[in-house]
């Protein structure tokens, strides 16, 4: 039997961002974001530990005084790069 090139590949991102209001009306909330992302990797061939930044947009939505609905999307620059599209609920408790 033919031997198939296997490669066993993992990663782990720990991001600080930090938000900017910069505009809203009738209970939707823009922002910016820029940050820090470190990337732990690890693989059959190499493992390595990468830092990089943030930078992107948001948008908050209030449903309620207790939820709001969120979308943004990141990219990471250096490093690592990575783009990301987030859609969530946030609930205040």
């Amino acid at each position: 039997p033919q031997t198939v090139n296997t490669r066993t590949y993992n990663r782990a991102f720990l991001n600080v961002d930090a938000n900017y209001d910069f505009y809203s009306v009738e209970g939707f909330t823009f922002y910016a974001m820029a940050g820090l992302n470190f990337t732990y990797y690890n693989s059959t061939l190499s493992k390595g530990f990468l830092p990089g930044l943030t930078g992107g947009a948001g948008v908050f939505y209030n449903i309620t005084d207790q939820m709001k609905a969120y979308s943004e999307i990141k990219n990471t620059f250096f490093g690592y790069g990575e783009a990301a599209l987030t859609v969530g609920l946030l609930f205040k408790l």
